[in-house]
Order: structure tokens, then sequence, then C-alpha cells
């Protein structure tokens, strides 16, 4: 068993890739699996699968030569390479720890891949550097308002809109009562992130 910090996370990358099954469903299903599937290991997986599109730009970019240059095609394990070019790339310390041939062959070639990978953020109108890795057909996407429940043994409506409006935004936010479902609140899309 490989001491490397990113072997399960390539695991679970490689058996969504080949068993073209849900992250959740390869990670936790049967006894085996959730046995050696830690926190870290899942988080890193889901990262690179969310990255996984980028990546594959990256690799793809000029017919290919970069994927052949980290030896795309004949890596054993790919899910561990996406996994090492992702934490080489976009990853929070964006180095790789550990050792092996693979990272080898990604240290390489580490100058190219990082201009390819500013290359093609420029193309993706700056994909990368806010975090939104979302496919184009995604990102329009039809927004929904955000509901809020009023718990009526703890507090009125009256107070919870006094609240919002003090804390979010004054009087130009937007809330009004939901006409079907007594004590819920409908507010605006935008303001979902501040209510975190």
């Amino acid at each position: 068993m490989s001491t490397s910090p990113y072997h399960t996370a390539g695991k679970l990358v490689d058996r969504v890739l080949t068993e073209r099954k849900g992250l959740k469903t390869v990670a936790f299903s049967g006894k085996k699996n959730q046995q050696c599937t830690n926190k870290a290991s899942y988080a890193q997986a889901c990262e690179t699968l969310r990255h996984k599109a980028l990546l594959d730009a990256i690799l793809n970019h000029d017919n290919g030569r970069l994927g052949k240059a980290v030896q795309f095609d004949d890596t054993r394990s790919k899910g561990l390479l996406y996994v090492l070019l992702f934490e080489l790339l976009f990853g929070k310390y964006k180095n790789i720890r550990g050792g092996g041939k693979v990272k080898r062959n990604i240290i390489k070639h580490e100058k190219e891949l990082r201009r390819i990978k500013d290359v093609v953020c420029a193309e993706r109108a700056a994909a990368c550097e806010d975090g939104d890795v979302t496919p184009g057909g995604l990102r329009n996407a039809p927004v929904f308002p955000r509901y809020v429940r009023i718990n009526t043994l703890k507090t009125t409506a009256r107070e919870v809109v006094d609240t919002l409006r003090a804390d979010l935004g004054g009087d130009e936010l937007k809330i009004y009562a939901d006409r079907h479902v007594p004590d819920l609140l409908v507010l605006s899309p935008s303001i979902s992130s501040q209510l975190h």
C-alpha cells in the first residue's frame, strides 16, 4: 500500500472514471470502501473531479502535447495523475508532496503546465481564479429565490424582516411573504451567500 497522501484520492477518481458512477457511490458503497476512504481523500477527489474539465483542457492544449509529455496515456493510474495535476495547479499549496514516477513526470513540465494553465484560464474568462469551474451551460441555469421559514413559536415575521434588513442591506432588500405557504419569506437569490 502506498504512503502517498494522494493514493486513495487517485483510486477514487480512477473508479469514478472507469465505472462511470458518482463519487459518493464509489466512495461509500460497501464496507471495504468505507474503511479506506477518509474525509481528506474524498474532498481531494471531489475537488479534482470538479476541475477535471480544466485539467483536460490543459492536457489537450496544442493537440495534446502536454498530455504526451506527462505520459497521460502510459500512466496506469489516470486518477492519480489528475489528483497530482490538481494539487500542482489548483491546490492550496500549489505543489506536490511525496514522490514517485508520476510526480517526476509532472514536475519535469511544471513551468509549461503553469503557463498553459494561465492560457486556458484566460480563454475561459478567469474561471480558474474565482473558483467557478462549472461548465458553461450550468452558468446560464435558472436562478431561484432563497426561501426562509419562520418559526412562529420563537419570533414573528416582522422581527425576521427587520433583522434581515438591518443585517443584509437596508430597505432596498426585496423580501416578501409567500402567498401559498404561511410563515415563509422569499428573498432575492443574490443574498444567498450572505446568509451563511
